[in-house]
């Protein structure tokens, strides 16, 4: 019987229409943020984007270690630094909106004859980064309860 629980229990920690395990997917999310806080820093971002890329390695780093542990109150550090690049993620989104508006001839300059389709593709890639980084925020939720579960003995 206590199998069958554990059976139960295993399938509301799976992502990804059941079929990754919470814990395979948060790696794989780590992964990803180790990705683009070095893709920040790069960027040609507003300046404080290196440091927004730098503390977000430095945590990523700190989370992979709560990770191997499964320690589930150290999660929660990641889960705000995800809700924060959402907002900045809305912030440069409405930013270039912004310049794009009320700066036309100066992004036409900037990028060339093409710059319709660079701002359609910088703004489709924003918001595809918003949904991806909400989508986060439920997994990362949903990876705390599992530690939590199996801190409490949820687990063989």
């Amino acid at each position: 019987n206590n199998e069958k629980m554990d059976t139960i229990s295993d399938r509301h920690h799976r992502c990804l229409f059941g079929w990754v395990h919470v814990s395979t997917t948060i790696r794989l999310i780590l992964a990803y943020f180790v990705l683009f806080n070095v893709g920040l820093g790069l960027l040609g971002l507003p300046w404080f984007s290196i440091y927004i890329g730098l503390s977000g390695l430095c945590l990523c780093f700190f989370t992979c270690f709560h990770v191997y542990k499964k320690n589930d109150r150290m999660m929660f550090p990641f889960y705000l630094y995800v809700l924060f690049t959402i907002f900045y993620l809305l912030f440069l989104g409405g930013y270039f909106f912004f310049v794009n508006i009320f700066h036309k001839e100066m992004v036409k300059e900037a990028l060339g004859d093409h710059s319709d389709s660079i701002s359609f593709i910088w703004h489709f890639a924003d918001i595809v980064l918003i949904m991806t980084h909400a989508w986060v925020l439920s997994v990362t939720s949903k990876c705390r309860k599992y530690f939590r579960w199996v801190a409490e003995g949820g687990q063989k």
